[in-house]
């Protein structure tokens, strides 16, 4: 079966409840999360946990095959896993641009 190659944007966004789970998702070692590790280190961004909750958002360009299975980008994959792993709630979106 040929592939059809398309471009996307897909923005990722993971909540976390409690600062226990953002250290959680950070131990994944994920893109997003070593850079939630240096937002940990904010006492007014650690504060927000008790009110409600914290959110991280990234976007990631790149291409994805579509074919009879069906393929997803390495690294948005282990966002996904690590958010999923942890317990948070999380968001993606795509904007497809088909390729020439």
């Amino acid at each position: 079966m040929k592939k059809r190659g398309h471009s996307y944007v897909a923005n990722f966004e993971v909540t976390f409840d409690t600062q226990e789970q953002a250290e959680e998702f950070i131990a994944q070692g994920t893109s997003i999360g070593k850079r939630c590790e240096i937002d940990l280190e904010d006492p007014e961004l650690v504060a927000m946990f008790d009110e409600s909750g914290v959110s991280a958002e990234v976007d990631f360009v790149g291409g994805i095959f579509v074919d009879s299975v069906g393929t997803i980008d390495e690294e948005l994959k282990k966002e996904i896993d690590a958010a999923a792993a942890c317990g948070a709630e999380f968001t993606l979106s795509l904007r497809w641009v088909k390729d020439s």
